[in-house]
């Protein structure tokens, strides 16, 4: 497994789960985890956990994500069963700024997020 570790220290308390892409994801599950700590912290009070056949994603984050200026979310967590092909990523949550995976971004929001950067 190929992995990466959080970049803030601050033991987690307690959190909640809310499954977010139901109906929508094509690759597997979608949530975001709502994260109450023992301490008060500058680390996320949120975050996206995926979980399933990212691959492709997983290896842009491991490889390619860290040598691009581009405006992404930050992937804290990186895992990739490379036996069974399976991925887990927990990454910074964009609220907000998600799009449907089936009906997509109509052509005018796509040419402002790829003229973007």
């Amino acid at each position: 497994m190929h992995h990466s570790t959080l970049f803030y220290h601050t033991p987690v308390e307690s959190f909640k789960i809310e499954i977010t892409g139901v109906g929508s994801c094509l690759m597997g599950e979608l949530a975001r985890v709502y994260l109450n700590y023992t301490q008060a912290t500058a680390a996320p009070v949120s975050v996206v956990a995926k979980f399933g056949l990212y691959e492709t994603e997983s290896n842009f984050y491991r490889e390619l994500r860290p040598q691009l200026k581009i405006n992404a979310p930050q992937c804290f967590a990186n895992e990739h069963d490379l036996q069974f092909g399976l991925c887990t990523l927990l990454m910074s949550d964009i609220i907000g700024n998600t799009v449907d995976q089936v009906a997509g971004r109509s052509p005018a929001r796509a040419k402002v997020a790829v003229s973007a950067n």
